[in-house]
């Protein structure tokens, strides 16, 4: 990889007429094509040096050439159109090394590994492609980013992408983050980062809380999976009596944090009358949706008395 420094000497018999022979370069690649790539004449009979760099005018740079066993042919031939021919076999393999992992299935999934690739002279020496396969198979790049070093250099979602890996709005499902190196030549290393996003609040409702002003609350807990970009979901609360065909909606609210507890008084800004519910068989619907969507809806049948509960 690299500048592969390819050199070594030749000598010639003498000739008093002019130059005493000439190097010719000649590529052979690994589809076996073949092409001669430079040539330059020696006048001399001891021993010369000879490189790449002087009979083509560039390094080979093996960053750049293809994966698969080359030979570069080194042909001496004499004034007199004597000859003589060494092979030098290179086997180039710039396959990349990279790794990576999702440090959370919520929130900022924090997506990010280390990429290695093969030196190259010329230019940078590979870049990475991230793919984001969605739970309906639809697959897209997100992003990429060029790399210039040989060392283990770290990668990331965020730095590639632009934004973090906001699971919390991703879809509900399996999901799979390709990470795609591909070296300066072509070759290429993939690895594939499964991530299963299951966004379900998980909701209650306790019951009621009794007032002596004859109010009273109905309060239960709901907890969301984090979204970085917004509100982690909602709830929303509907009543009915337990004769009624359908509920009534009330109310709805927004969460911004994991684990909470709420209330109909929080909800709506005022607490509910025994006397208007009392004696009746209360049914509460309390619906809570993440904010990818995923969505639970729990229910519980309350009987309010007239003149609410008891107090020490």
């Amino acid at each position: 990889s690299g500048d592969l420094d390819i050199k070594g000497t030749v000598q010639f018999k003498e000739r008093v007429g002019g130059h005493e022979g000439h190097i010719e370069l000649w590529h052979v690649r690994p589809n076996r094509y073949r092409s001669r790539v430079g040539f330059q004449y020696f006048t001399g009979t001891g021993s010369m040096s000879w490189s790449w760099q002087e009979i083509v005018g560039s390094i080979a740079d093996g960053g750049g050439w293809a994966q698969g066993d080359h030979t570069v042919q080194v042909i001496a031939i004499a004034a007199n159109g004597s000859r003589h021919q060494i092979n030098i076999p290179i086997t180039i393999d710039n396959t990349p090394e990279v790794s990576g992992a999702a440090g959370n299935t919520s929130g900022d999934l924090d997506i990010k590994g280390t990429v290695q690739f093969k030196e190259r002279v010329g230019g940078h020496e590979g870049h990475i492609e991230l793919w984001h396969v969605r739970p309906n198979r639809y697959r897209s790049r997100v992003g990429f980013q060029y790399f210039a070093g040989t060392g283990s250099m770290s990668w990331s979602w965020q730095e590639i992408v632009g934004s973090i890996a906001d699971g919390g709005g991703w879809a509900q499902g399996d999901h799979t983050v390709q990470v795609i190196a591909i070296a300066a030549n072509g070759s290429r290393q993939q690895i594939n980062i499964p991530i299963t996003i299951d966004n379900t609040p998980e909701v209650t409702i306790i019951g009621p809380r009794y007032y002596p002003d004859l109010t009273f609350d109905i309060i239960g807990t709901v907890a969301f999976k984090e979204y970085v970009g917004g509100n982690d979901g909602s709830l929303t609360i509907a009543l009915k009596e337990v004769h009624q065909a359908r509920y009534t909606h009330h109310g709805a609210k927004n969460y911004n944090q994991a684990s909470d507890s709420w209330s109909y008084s929080g909800i709506i800004g005022s607490r509910l009358s025994s006397a208007t519910w009392g004696t009746k068989e209360l049914m509460v619907q309390i619906t809570a949706r993440a904010a990818n969507g995923a969505t639970v809806t729990v229910q519980r049948d309350l009987m309010i008395p007239a003149r609410g509960c008891p107090f020490p």
